[in-house]
């Protein structure tokens, strides 16, 4: 029975004759940022972390603290931000600034590096979102530093995890999103079910449908082939057709 609901299937998807997404290494308008991170955000996690950001676009720091992180690039000057500045901007005002300079990531990585100068410390907030911005400028290097700081400090990685997944499909990368997902334990967390929908979900969502067919037959004797995988195949597939 499951081996015929597995060829019924994937005949469905391959006859979507999908493409495989052109490599992305340059951020989308600011619309399409703003959706790809909230849809990154809503995969599959075990973490309780609350991804609601308190984003303040009308902070009246808001605006100084941003021309400060674009014009000034010596880190020997942001002691002077702190004096010239009427408060100590909180994780919630560096979150706001990083996600407005979210198509720039030299200054939005500066924001988050001022997070642990100004608040001694780097939730898992801050740290998921700098992640994402940096993955989506294919800055996998960095973000993989944070993870391991974020891992050294016992914070949760898993929806980090889940984001760098989800950034190297966009990236048109499988290869390495598939490789993340195996690398999981390094860090002492469960490549589970839940993570095993969610890279089927990130590699169909860029049209790596192929890849996530191979993936889930592979891996069928870890994770059991069942319906919600098959639809996650067809679901994603067919959303990635729709937009081509």
């Amino acid at each position: 029975m499951a081996q015929r609901c597995c060829h019924f299937y994937l005949s469905i998807s391959r006859g979507l004759q999908l493409q495989h997404a052109p490599a992305i290494l340059k951020p989308n308008p600011k619309t399409s940022l703003s959706q790809a991170f909230y849809q990154t955000l809503s995969l599959p996690s075990h973490s309780n972390t609350d991804f609601d950001f308190n984003f303040d676009f009308n902070h009246p720091t808001l605006f100084k603290f941003i021309q400060f992180l674009k014009n000034n690039k010596n880190d020997d000057d942001d002691h002077h931000f702190l004096s010239a500045s009427l408060e100590q901007p909180n994780t919630d005002l560096i979150c706001s600034a990083i996600w407005v300079l979210r198509e720039g990531w030299e200054p939005a990585l500066r924001a988050f590096k001022l997070n642990t100068l100004y608040n001694n410390n780097n939730d898992e907030k801050a740290c998921n979102l700098i992640i994402w911005v940096l993955g989506t400028h294919a800055k996998f290097s960095t973000a993989w530093s944070i993870i391991r700081d974020m891992h050294n400090s016992s914070l949760s990685t898993h929806q980090a995890m889940l984001i760098i997944i989800d950034r190297y499909a966009h990236a048109n990368n499988s290869a390495k999103a598939i490789e993340t997902f195996n690398f999981m334990n390094k860090f002492r967390l469960t490549p589970d079910r839940e993570a095993f929908r969610a890279l089927l979900t990130a590699l169909c969502k860029y049209g790596n449908v192929e890849e996530a067919e191979e993936f889930m037959l592979v891996n069928k004797k870890l994770f059991p082939l069942e319906i919600e995988s098959f639809n996650i195949i067809l679901n994603e597939g067919t959303r990635f057709a729709a937009r081509l």
